[in-house]
């Protein structure tokens, strides 16, 4: 089935429920498995969402979901009609876009920017730099838990995180 205006952002928390970024801000939803999508939310009190390769949806149980797009972080803990900004390129000195995000659990989470991992073990709230990258530039990333994660780099090399 088509989603009316989908963007990037797509994540499924069973067979049936799924969330994903549509145009003019807005969160749809499906709980048939994707045979009919309804829009629920409006975001655009957090900025556009652009329509880009860096818009990341995830939800790790049915009411903690995180969206993220190039330019903000925001989290929900109803299950997606109301969401809060929790960070931006803007509240770092050196960083210029988030490139990708993923949550393990609803308080242990990684961040990727162009030059760097950032790590947090409070929701997304707060941040630290786990990793600075010199000569590569980073745009997606994947950890199976807390010590084992991969970053994909923009010259087609793959940085392995072990810890």
């Amino acid at each position: 089935k088509i989603i009316p205006a989908f963007s990037n952002g797509l994540y499924f928390t069973d067979d049936n429920t799924g969330y994903a970024y549509t145009s003019g801000d807005s969160l749809s939803k499906t709980l048939d498995g994707g045979a009919h999508w309804q829009a629920f939310s409006k975001v655009s009190s957090l900025g556009h969402i652009e329509i880009d390769m860096y818009n990341v949806l995830q939800f790790t149980d049915p009411l903690h979901g995180w969206m993220m797009d190039e330019s903000s972080l925001s989290a929900t803990s109803d299950g997606g009609p109301h969401w809060t900004m929790l960070y931006s390129p803007a509240s770092r000195p050196n960083l210029t876009y988030f490139t990708d995000f993923q949550m393990l659990n609803d308080q242990s989470g990684y961040l990727a920017t162009p030059q760097m991992i950032l790590r947090t073990n409070d929701g997304g709230l707060n941040w630290e730099e786990n990793y600075t990258a010199t000569d590569v530039q980073i745009i997606s990333i994947d950890f199976l838990d807390e010590h084992h994660g991969w970053a994909g780099c923009r010259n087609g090399m793959v940085l392995r995180y072990l810890r």
